[in-house]
């Protein structure tokens, strides 16, 4: 389907991998390829509400990096929503950063994240990238999004395997020496972190 709408729109490009690989090595492979400034994924599946998209949007150049959270996780099963919000809690322990959400939508700036090693190629990526760049004294904003009704064995982020790796991403960024290849006067000399 994809290939058909790049066929009649010259601005999409379709990337395909040979075998499959994650969503993780699909972002970096899309990051490998931008030309703006900016970049964010937004899933295929319907997942989000349009007018929360649009509010996205509308908050691109409020701070470097526009965070999106969900603001309707208790729509969604008791078990999911618990997990949710117990992931939140810990990296927000781990690393002090107090977001309302890691695993909602985001949009990058490009520069920064072509420059920080993102190793994970699953769901891991969005942790490391995300923490990485607040790391560095990024400014964001946080923009509220809502979820759309859940289907019902849609997602595959509740497997133990998915756990897995995002324990070994957090362990990895708690381990790794400090990134020191970036020229940090490159940094916006204002890093307040924006509203939360």
């Amino acid at each position: 389907m994809m290939d058909r709408f790049a066929a009649e729109e010259p601005r999409i490009l379709v990337v395909h991998h040979a075998q499959r690989q994650g969503v993780g090595a699909g972002f970096k492979s899309a990051l490998q390829r931008a030309k703006f400034g900016a970049i964010t994924l937004i899933p295929g599946d319907h997942a989000f509400q349009n007018k929360g998209i649009a509010r996205m949007f509308k908050a691109a150049g409020a701070a470097d990096i526009v965070i999106t959270y969900r603001d309707n996780q208790s729509d969604r099963s008791l078990n999911r929503s618990f997990q949710s919000h117990a992931l939140r809690f810990v990296l927000n322990c781990i690393f002090g950063f107090w977001l309302f959400d890691y695993h909602s939508m985001i949009i990058y700036p490009v520069k920064w994240l072509r420059q920080i090693p993102v190793k994970a190629d699953g769901y891991g990526y969005q942790i490391c990238s995300l923490i990485s760049l607040l790391q560095l004294g990024l400014t964001h904003v946080q923009v509220p999004v809502s979820l759309n009704a859940e289907l019902r064995g849609s997602s595959r982020a509740l497997r133990p395997r998915t756990y897995l790796e995002l324990g070994m991403t957090v362990f990895s960024l708690l381990r790794r020496a400090p990134i020191r290849h970036i020229d940090a006067s490159q940094v916006p000399a204002q890093t307040e972190r924006g509203p939360r």
